[in-house]
Formats: C-alpha cells, structure tokens, sequence
C-alpha cells in the first residue's frame, strides 16, 4: 500500500487486527519516545544522529498512521503514543 506522497507502507493482517510494520528509524525514534516523551524532533536528531530532515518525515509518517500524535505546543508539549508498539 501507498499514501499519497507514493511513500510504502507495510501493513499486514494478524487476527483480524491490522498491524504496521515500522522502519528501522521510526522503531529508533518510538523507542526514544517511550523513554521521553518530551523530546522535541532537534533533540531527537541529537540522541539519534540522523537528521532533523530524516526525523520530520518519519514523525510525519507516524503520525499520519495515528501511531503518535503531538500534544499542545512545539515548545512545551509531548508526544503521546497511540498504538501498543
């Protein structure tokens, strides 16, 4: 399957669920927010060393899937986890 930007996206059926399977940078990036849930995407270029390019399209990936979603303000919100990845 395809988004609009004809990015792939895998998604597979398990028991009548629907389950997506993330890339390696976004598993890296989910797993960062599940210990901080506060990190802004230049602080998780840092932790990470990918760029902040690299981070804003996966975040956007994710977020289109529902996976995470942002919470109040750039500055001074957080990243909410969706999914039970």
């Amino acid at each position: 399957m395809a988004d609009n930007n004809g990015v792939s996206i895998k998604v597979a059926k398990h028991s009548g669920t629907t389950k997506v399977d993330l890339i390696e940078i976004e598993e890296l990036i989910l797993n960062s927010l599940k210990l901080n849930q506060n990190l802004t995407k230049k602080e998780i270029s840092e932790e990470l060393k990918i760029s902040v390019r690299t981070i804003n399209r996966a975040i956007k990936k994710m977020k289109e899937l529902k996976i995470i979603e942002r919470v109040g303000s750039d500055k001074t919100g957080y990243w909410r986890i969706n999914s039970k990845n």
